[in-house]
């Protein structure tokens, strides 16, 4: 069993993570256009349809950034180990250079900002998960799962 203290780390640890914003929200997209141009517009292409002069000599088409239908549903977590690490570290090409010792990890949340602004349809960051509070009545015999219930939403 955990000691009070152990269970306010981890209380106070969700919290932190339910507070912190979408990492793409850190992004500014005005500043990622300036990087993607130089870095990524050469594939992509300037509307980030995988279009751009290199692409035609290249063994797999460049991603669509645009195609929101695609984008959306990809984490910014994955969006960014592709940019820092290229495309082996998730298991797509090689052809996708890591550009994580080219530019800072603030500069690939800044193309990851600009990317999302390509979409169509646009990109909407998920909501955070529901609140939870104990049910009342619920005792400690219980598992941790059944002794929460989602709190009502907050308008």
């Amino acid at each position: 069993m955990r000691s009070p203290m152990e269970r306010g780390l981890g209380i106070l640890a969700v919290l932190a993570l339910l507070a912190a914003p979408a990492p793409a929200a850190q992004g500014d997209p005005k500043t990622g256009r300036e990087f993607y141009n130089k870095w990524c517009v050469s594939c992509h292409g300037v509307g980030g349809k995988g279009d751009g002069p290199a692409a035609a000599n290249l063994p797999v088409k460049p991603g669509n950034h645009a195609d929101g239908t695609r984008m959306n549903i990809l984490t910014d977590t994955y969006l960014f180990t592709i940019v820092k690490q290229g495309g082996p570290a998730v298991q797509k090409s090689q052809m996708m250079p890591p550009w994580g010792t080219q530019i800072k990890d603030q500069q690939i949340w800044d193309v990851i900002a600009y990317m999302r602004s390509l979409a169509v349809p646009p990109y909407k960051a998920p909501g955070r998960p529901p609140r939870l509070r104990r049910r009342p009545g619920a005792g400690e015999g219980r598992a941790p799962a059944e002794r929460l219930t989602p709190a009502p939403a907050v308008r």
